[in-house]
């Protein structure tokens, strides 16, 4: 009898330790970072607005720093494992570049680039009692901007990438705060948009984004 009631009463101990373990990454969590993105809009086929006729595009990537903020709850599947829905906005704009249309640098336009906002989900394991380990899969809002540098004109246009990522949380020894680092490739989805001199252009958005940053648990 004795040896059934220490069998129980450790099994529990060891099942609250676990779910302590795991519980740093369970709940609500905030989270502030710096950056730096890469994205390139690749222009597939351009129908010029002027002429009707077709023309190749290209452009370099347009990067830049960025900070961002974000929101994330997680869940507990096992001792050892969680499941979390995020939602986080980068702060910052890319760099404009220069398309070349027709093999041939275009001066009097520029093209910038810039991840928006991404929705995610994740999906974490323990490394340690302080550590997590995870991959997460997004959709990132991505806004493209075209500009006509000789008219002032700027037509700008949204679309939607899908994201894979790798990551990890170390927490302090306070329990509260946590560091983290992320890893994140875009890969974009085709997208049709008329702009405001009657060109037709497909597109899609296609790049990377690494960030460092600290969290708070609540």
């Amino acid at each position: 009898m004795k040896l059934s009631a220490f069998i129980g009463v450790s099994a529990l101990v060891l099942c609250q330790a676990s779910h302590a373990q795991v519980s740093k990454f369970e709940g609500l969590t905030a989270t502030a970072g710096l950056g730096y993105q890469s994205t390139t809009t690749k222009i597939s086929n351009l129908i010029g607005g002027s002429d009707g006729l077709q023309h190749t595009a290209s452009a370099d990537a347009s990067t830049s720093l960025i900070g961002n903020v974000g929101v994330e709850y997680g869940w507990a599947l096992s001792e050892k494992s969680v499941i979390s829905i995020g939602l986080d906005y980068n702060l910052g704009k890319g760099k404009d570049v220069t398309p070349t249309f027709d093999g041939s640098a275009n001066t009097n336009s520029a093209l910038n680039a810039q991840q928006n906002y991404r929705m995610s989900v994740s999906s974490g394991w323990l490394v340690n009692q302080d550590q997590l380990a995870y991959v997460k899969l997004g959709l990132v809002n991505v806004k493209s901007e075209f500009k006509a540098l000789d008219t002032g004109v700027t037509d700008s246009v949204n679309t939607n990438s899908y994201s894979v990522g790798v990551g990890t949380k170390i927490y302090d020894k306070s329990g509260s705060f946590f560091y983290f680092g992320e890893l994140n490739y875009l890969m974009g989805r085709s997208k049709t948009a008329t702009l405001h001199d009657g060109s037709v252009l497909s597109y899609k958005s296609d790049g990377y984004q690494f960030m460092v940053g600290v969290g708070k648990h609540f």
